[in-house]
């Protein structure tokens, strides 16, 4: 198992990763501080958070792609022949190769944190806001919940690949997965915020949105950045359901891919 996560992210890193995320980096990272300058008042609020913004539309898709190449085509285009003849459990490579994409996350999570925190430095010191960002160890949970939101995204993709028989067809559920489980919190907490003017709405979608909530996972709880911007930390018992939430549904989904890449048969 340690030898697949070593080969994936060996290979995950080989593929021009290294320099992809350095001018991706950058590129986030100046025009976060370019549109911190549109705010008069707290432009290192407004830079981190759209530095943040950013990169969780951008982790989407670096799971989406390193699960692509690192799991999906290798089951598409015939190479597990090979491995899948050693003398070995097939969850050792599932699971082994998901490890792998997992450490790729965590190294880009650790760099992005990094060039998000230089930034808020720079910003803090040409401008002192009345109130500042809490720019020091309150970035470990945020980042920690970020990685445990791509984890889960992952490990939605994973099940995907081994029932799916196209490999295009992982990657568009993916994205649709991560929307959808980002999305359902505010939208519940929309429909139910206004009692009066939004009644009809809520007994047309009430229901159907209600029942989501325990088909799919939401991810919008994960999300805590306004610790880190503004002070404002959900509560100790929120942080440890949103925590064990993404990673029951991680091991779910992981134990449900197990099951099918065992009773799959490769030709």
């Amino acid at each position: 198992m340690r030898w697949h996560a070593w080969t994936a992210l060996q290979l995950g890193l080989r593929r021009r990763s290294i320099l992809f995320l350095l001018v991706l980096g950058m590129a986030i990272v100046f025009g976060a501080a370019l549109f911190s300058t549109f705010s008069g008042r707290h432009p290192t609020t407004v830079g981190v958070d759209l530095g943040l913004s950013v990169f969780r539309i951008i982790g989407v898709l670096l799971a989406l792609f390193w699960a692509q190449e690192l799991f999906i085509k290798e089951l598409e285009q015939g190479r597990l022949h090979t491995l899948l003849s050693l003398p070995q459990p097939r969850s050792h490579y599932l699971i082994g190769r998901f490890l792998g994409v997992a450490l790729l996350l965590a190294g880009t999570l650790l760099f992005f944190g990094l060039l998000l925190w230089l930034l808020g430095l720079w910003l803090a010191s040409g401008y002192k806001q009345a109130t500042p960002i809490n720019n020091g160890w309150e970035w470990g949970p945020v980042l920690a919940f970020l990685w445990l939101d791509l984890l889960t995204i992952t490990a939605f993709v994973w099940l995907m690949g081994t029932l799916a028989k196209t490999p295009m067809l992982p990657f568009g559920l993916g994205l649709a997965f991560a929307w959808a489980g980002r999305s359902l919190g505010p939208a519940i907490g929309y429909l139910f915020a206004n009692e009066k003017g939004m009644r009809a709405l809520r007994e047309d979608l009430g229901g159907s949105l209600t029942a989501l909530q325990w088909a799919l996972p939401d991810l919008s709880r994960l999300d805590i950045r306004a610790g880190l911007l503004y002070g404002q930390w959900p509560p100790a018992s929120d942080l440890l359901a949103g925590a064990t939430m993404a990673l029951g549904y991680t091991a779910l989904l992981l134990g449900l891919a197990i099951w099918r890449f065992n009773t799959r048969e490769f030709s």
